[in-house]
């Protein structure tokens, strides 16, 4: 058997390939502006609905992903509470005896308890209670 060749083929070949990569990395891009468009807005809408307060997050001071989280939350001008459970005050005894192991925990309200860093989830919950 034999293979027929033809002139400019394996340039065709590359630019094919070339064409295919060009398609995944603009695609990717597209989904990476996407996906950070959805951050800002995210950010933006939990800025506004902690404007009155109403999200708290539970920490111990040696917490380092606590730590990262504050700094963060500051960082972005959303308004939090931090409970150190292992401070002194009426925050740390209202928790006493039920203070969760894995750490941070965003609490919504008083009421909700999130234990993910999931901003689509906390702004849910700050939506759906007073």
């Amino acid at each position: 058997m034999s293979r027929e060749v033809t002139p400019g083929g394996g340039v065709r070949a590359w630019s094919g390939v070339a064409l295919v990569v060009l398609v995944a990395f603009g695609l990717a891009w597209g989904l990476e502006q996407r996906r950070e468009s959805q951050q800002v807005e995210l950010v933006q809408a939990l800025r506004g609905l902690t404007r009155g307060g109403g999200l708290q997050m539970l920490s111990r001071s040696d917490c380092a992903d606590c730590e990262r989280s504050r700094k963060w939350f500051e960082a972005e001008q959303i308004r939090l509470e931090v409970c150190l459970l292992d401070g002194p005050g009426t925050c740390a005894q209202a928790y006493q005896g039920e203070a969760p192991k894995r750490l941070p925990v965003f609490v919504v309200h008083g009421k909700t308890r999130i234990s993910s860093w999931d901003l689509a989830e906390i702004k849910k919950a700050l939506e759906t209670q007073p």
